[in-house]
């Protein structure tokens, strides 16, 4: 614990009022990290290690409020409950890597219940790898994009289940979590920026990477001022004198008189380490400020190995009292990092010949710096088994040190898997295109027999890269190289990113040779590619005549953006489907939307093809618009206006219009001018610039949407009504609206008899309406009033005014005419019954009228002789005998 109290203290201490704090070592409580949540810049390593039995709430209001950078390395491990970094880092933008821990800038180990990294600010890692194992629960590591933070190798070992990772739709593909993007946008600032707010601006940065010069960022301060590294100021001179007393100028620098005594006295200060034998990272840690060997130095790394790691750790060492053995170390490619050592004395010998022993390195290419003068006072030199170090720099090694070894190095076992022998062969480009190259080359053999070539390629990020690159020529086995083999003279490379810079060499393979011929490092450009279609396109209906579409930039640019292209369709309601309904009997309900699915128009998205409402083409009421761009001093916006459509059967040819590109990652633009509640397609693709007049359109793909414009509140509105009275029945009419919200669907009717009464509707169909042009009213004699409105596709329109009419009652002069000719009408009908039975009785008198009667005295008995009438002409039909009339006969025909 006193050690902890030490660090925090010395910490402190040297936090001075600018907020730059020394390196920092947090560890067993979070408490801790409270007393340096002012630090703007950690001019070091921050540790966050041990903190065990801990959980999420013992890190509520814990953070380094103001940390924005970290020059070295930050290291979090075995801290119990944190689940996510965010909290604790709310404004970490840079680490930059000067000093590494085991080759890593960020290592971030045994954090159990980490769920996120969450670094939502992080802009740049400068230098080194990232490391990331132990942690079951965390997710959203492979979603983060560490080539754009500047990381060429990530060590992440993935023990989660991740059910969901995936990233918001705006995010392009990389974010920190499940609702927070990832800026991966390629930053244009300027050099000495850390983030900035406008491009190539040294006035405009979040941050300096350097000095502040009154707001300006500058790598050097002027002339007329000085440095204040801590406060990353540049100052007066007298500003730092009159500084509390304490500081003073040393170096052209502003720092603290301890400083600068500290700086005087280190110049000389040794420090004496026993020899040891290095075989790990936490031994070579132990060498750091070592400045003369007591004993003899032994280097066999197995395992990975950063140049500045071991710049920091040997890089001071003068002078080995013994010797120096470097072998089986497989990644080291350089002794460069002995940049101070001048003396090896050999006391003692390495297999009693050599002080200097450089044996079995499997990548060693390169020896000591160009300024290097080592002075080997007994013993010899040894190089063997070095495959990739280039017999020359062992040649010149011997020259400079001027040593004759014992045992001449044998220059068939060093740099035999090397390309020893740099040369130009006349590579050319023979076709390039955004994502594949085509290069071919001159075969440089002469007479030997060639087994084939190797094209090592790497992307770059830029002029700066490719030179720290051709500086390490031939480290072929880092995880940043490609490569393809070929037995001819040409290649094709695939599969590249557009508009990206890439560096190459080849190495020519001989059957019989052991130093093979390599080319210098040549680089290439790829040329911009289509963008991918914009994000997240939006249409918003703002009124009756103006949509507002809204989108987010390409997942992928591939170039530098330039315009956008957008063609706007007219959607027309298809009528025949529309009115087969009966909207009387089946009431109007919802908007009415009969638009097209999207998936369905999105089988059409590759050409400008006319869609109809069943799927199939339907030209001819399509109607496309121009757009005429607004002054570029206003906010971006479309007026549109009607023009000529030319079809050629079924592809609709289509002037699509140009919207200059912005910086802003969401765009919006408001279309003016257009028709009420009609539906429009609209189709928007993201276009790169030109890189030359004869290069050709580099556009993405389309994205579509459709949205339909406001109801226009002053369509459906019926303005003539007219009532025509037959006796008791109304005939009323009226005229169709002369604007209406897409079409027509049926018409309203309401009526009353009085205003206190209640009112009735009754409801035609605009199909009836159309053929039989009124609506008829049947009602009581009374005094009436009636409206009428209109239902299109946007729902009712207003009421008509009331109007008026009467149906009047019959008069009673009028009901006795009526009873009057009633009683006509009866009365003529019974003398016609009358008649009619008076003349049967005539015709059945006729019919009767050759019967008679014999008459007779009832008191007289007649014989048969005594007939009145001649006996044969009479027929006797019955015997009455009683009847005291006499009998009845009928004379026979004659």
């Amino acid at each position: 614990m006193s050690c902890i109290f030490f660090i925090t203290v010395l910490s402190i201490i040297l936090t001075v009022e600018s907020k730059v704090c020394k390196s920092v070592d947090v560890r067993n409580t979070p408490s801790h990290i409270s007393e340096f949540s002012d630090c703007r810049v950690i001019d070091g390593s921050l540790q966050i290690v041990l903190m065990e039995n801990l959980d999420a709430t013992d890190y509520i209001n814990i953070s380094f409020t103001e940390l924005f950078e970290i020059t070295e390395y930050l290291l979090i491990y075995r801290v119990m409950g944190l689940t996510t970094l965010d909290s604790i880092f709310p404004k970490l933008a840079s680490i930059k890597g000067n000093s590494l821990f085991l080759g890593h800038s960020l290592v971030i180990y045994e954090l159990l219940n980490l769920e996120e990294i969450g670094l939502k600010h992080l802009q740049s890692i400068e230098n080194g790898n990232v490391k990331i194992a132990n942690c079951p629960n965390l997710c959203y590591v492979n979603t983060i994009n560490w080539t754009s933070l500047g990381v060429s190798l990530v060590h992440y070992n993935e023990t989660a289940i991740c059910s969901e990772q995936n990233c918001p739709f705006e995010c392009r593909g990389f974010c920190w979590n499940s609702y927070t993007c990832q800026n991966t946008a390629k930053t244009r600032c300027d050099p000495s920026c850390i983030g900035c707010t406008q491009d190539f601006s040294s006035k405009h940065c979040v941050q300096c990477k350097y000095f502040n010069n009154s707001g300006t960022c500058l790598e050097n301060c002027p002339k007329n001022k000085i440095a204040d590294k801590h406060s990353g100021q540049c100052i007066e001179r007298k500003d730092c004198i009159s500084k509390n007393g304490s500081w003073t100028i040393f170096r052209n620098a502003c720092v603290p008189k301890s400083l600068e005594n500290a700086g005087i006295t280190n110049s000389s200060k040794r420090k004496i380490c026993e020899g040891m034998k290095i075989v790990n990272h936490f031994e070579l840690e132990q060498m750091v400020n070592c400045t003369h060997i007591n004993g003899s130095l032994e280097i066999s790394l197995g395992g990975s190995v950063v140049l500045s790691d071991l710049e920091r750790t040997l890089g001071k060492i003068v002078s080995i009292s013994k010797y120096l053995k470097i072998s089986r170390s497989h990644k080291l490619t350089s002794l460069q990092f002995f940049h101070k050592l001048r003396t090896i004395k050999g006391e003692q010998l390495w297999s009693k010949y050599y002080s200097l022993y450089i044996v079995k390195n499997q990548n060693l290419q390169q020896l000591f710096d160009k300024r290097f003068k080592l002075n080997i006072e007994n013993g010899t030199v040894i190089f063997q088994d070095n495959p990739h170090l280039c017999p020359r720099y062992v040649d010149k090694f011997f020259n400079v040190t001027k040593i004759a070894s014992k045992y001449e190095p044998y220059k068939f076992n060093n740099g035999h898997q090397a390309s020893c022998i740099i040369k130009d062969m006349s590579v050319s480009i023979e076709s390039i295109n955004s994502t594949n190259i085509t290069l071919s080359w001159k075969n440089e053999s002469g007479s030997k027999t060639i087994l084939g070539y190797t094209i090592f390629y790497t992307y770059t990020m830029g002029d700066r890269d490719l030179l720290k690159i051709k500086d390490e020529i031939g480290e072929v086995d880092g995880d940043s190289w490609s490569s393809i083999f070929v037995s001819n003279t040409s290649v094709i490379i695939e599969n590249l990113y557009p508009y990206s810079h890439y560096a190459y060499y080849i190495k020519t393979h001989f059957l019989t040779s052991f130093e093979n011929i390599q080319t210098p490092v040549y680089s290439f450009s790829t040329p911009p590619g289509d963008p991918t279609e914009p994000i997240g396109l939006e249409a918003e209906a703002k009124s009756d005549t103006i949509i507002e579409l809204k989108w987010k930039i390409p997942n992928y640019i591939n170039g530098e953006l330039s315009y956008y292209k957008l063609a706007i369709y007219v959607q027309k309601d298809y009528l025949p489907m529309i009115l087969q309904r009966n909207y009387c009997r089946n009431p109007f309900v919802g908007n009415g939307c009969t638009c097209l699915k999207k998936d369905i128009l999105h089988l059409f998205l590759q050409k400008n093809v006319c869609i109809g409402q069943d799927g199939d083409h339907y030209c001819n009421d399509k109607t496309v618009y121009e757009v005429v761009e607004a002054p570029k001093s206003e906010p971006p916006k479309i007026r549109i206006h009607k023009r000529s459509v030319v079809f050629n059967s079924t592809v609709l040819r289509v002037q699509e219009f140009i919207i200059n590109a912005t910086d802003n990652y969401t765009l919006t633009l408001p279309v003016y001018g257009l028709e009420h509640f009609t539906m429009y397609t609209f189709y928007l693709r993201a276009c790169n610039s030109k890189i030359s007049e004869n290069d050709t359109e580099h556009c993405g793909g389309p994205e579509m949407v459709s949205e339909r414009t406001l109801k226009n509140e002053s369509a459906d509105i019926i303005s003539f009504l007219s009532i025509q009275i037959n006796k008791i029945e109304a005939n009323i009419s009226w005229t169709q609206p002369e604007s209406v919200n897409s079409v027509i669907l049926a018409y309203d009717l309401e009526y009353r008899r009085n205003i206190a009464s209640g009112s009735i509707s009754t409801c035609i169909t605009s199909k009836k309406f159309d053929k039989q042009g009124y609506i008829v009213l049947q009602v009581a004699p009374g005094r009436y009033s009636v409206r009428v409105r209109a239902l299109s596709l946007a729902g009712y329109g207003e009421y008509t005014t009331w109007h008026y009419f009467e149906i009047f009652a019959e008069s009673s002069h009028t009901n006795h005419e009526w009873i009057t000719g009633l009683l006509i009408f009866f009365g003529v009908i019974i003398i016609i019954v009358i008649g009619l039975v008076i003349y049967r009785r005539f015709k059945l008198a006729q019919n009767n009228d050759t019967d008679h009667l014999i008459l007779g005295n009832h008191n007289t008995e007649m014989t048969d002789d005594e007939w009145v009438l001649d006996q044969e002409t009479v027929e006797i039909i019955k015997d009455l005998k009683q009847n005291l009339v006499g009998m009845l006969y009928r004379k026979k025909e004659g």
